[in-house]
């Protein structure tokens, strides 16, 4: 209801406008009001980079692991009738891949998986605590709730969980060592989280552990090659000193000494390696020095 001006006092008129700026009385409007977001954009669900709408049957692009509905996949095909191909370019990152006309996209099975699970399950919550996504930082349910051991290992922490929102759509370059988590009692695995550090020595006794493992590998490697230069030297030395060899005994012998020669090469080639090794595992972290020592010792 409206009154003429003349009937409104100053007074009122302030109060009227500050009450119109605390949007305590709605204005009239002619517009009709917008219609509401789809549940799942509003709940901040995993969407279908296409059409914006919840999953349906996922299909996964073969070269980036990104995902589209399988509605979608026929909406992005470009076909060519006379090559029998189609082309279906990623609605992420551009990358295309090339199908047989009659081809389809693989099924993510794991992103199925994960909406399956993300429809279920409610916050987590312990006697103070409620556990949040470590990407999205939205409160975790107990049905739901992943941990990353690439993103663990890669940030040196305990665990790096997420919701499954977050595991479909950030994680699913490392979706195969994502893992479900199951939870005793939230302000536990809160404390676990948060309490538990790595004692600041360790990683220094681990450096040094492995340096002396390679280094005693290194002296039986070098010790060999000593073993093989002193019989190649006597052999040498032998041959200088026989004279009454005949020629084409000579000339074997000195094809030997040549293959001798080539292996001591190769074998020098490969202590040079492993100095260079060496000096780099002592610039690599814990995690990558350790990878690195056992395809060496797996090699030999």
């Amino acid at each position: 209801m409206t009154f003429p001006k003349f009937l409104v006092s100053p007074r009122q008129t302030c109060l009227h406008r500050l009450i119109r700026q605390k949007k305590l009385i709605r204005q009239p409007s002619d517009k009709k009001p917008a219609p509401s977001a789809p549940a799942a954009v509003q709940e901040n669900e995993p969407t279908c980079p296409v059409c914006r709408e919840k999953f349906e049957n996922p299909k996964m692009m073969p070269k980036c692991g990104h995902s589209l509905c399988e509605s979608c996949e026929v909406k992005i095909s470009v076909q060519d009738p006379i090559q029998k191909k189609k082309t279906l370019t990623c609605p992420m990152c551009r990358q295309a891949v090339q199908l047989n006309i009659d081809e389809y996209l693989p099924v993510n099975w794991i992103a199925k998986d994960l909406l399956a699970l993300y429809n279920r399950g409610g916050p987590i919550k312990g006697s103070e605590h409620t556990l949040e996504c470590s990407s999205c930082n939205e409160p975790l349910s107990e049905k739901k709730t992943f941990d990353c051991e690439f993103c663990a290992q890669r940030d040196q922490k305990i665990e790096v969980l997420i919701c499954a929102a977050c595991a479909f759509l950030h994680h699913n370059e490392h979706s195969s060592i994502v893992k479900r988590v199951t939870f005793a009692d939230a302000a536990y695995k809160k404390g676990k989280i948060g309490g538990i550090s790595r004692d600041p020595e360790e990683p220094r006794h681990e450096k040094a552990s492995t340096l002396m493992e390679v280094n005693k590998e290194f002296d039986v490697f070098f010790g060999d090659l000593e073993k093989d230069y002193e019989r190649v030297n006597s052999r040498l030395q032998k041959l200088g000193g026989d004279c009454p060899m005949t020629q084409k005994a000579t000339d074997k012998e000195s094809e030997e000494l040549m293959k001798v020669d080539g292996v001591i090469k190769k074998k020098l080639e490969k202590l040079s390696i492993w100095k260079t090794t060496l000096w780099n595992i002592s610039q690599l972290n814990n995690d990558e020095r350790h990878q690195v020592y056992n395809r060496i010792m797996n090699k030999q």
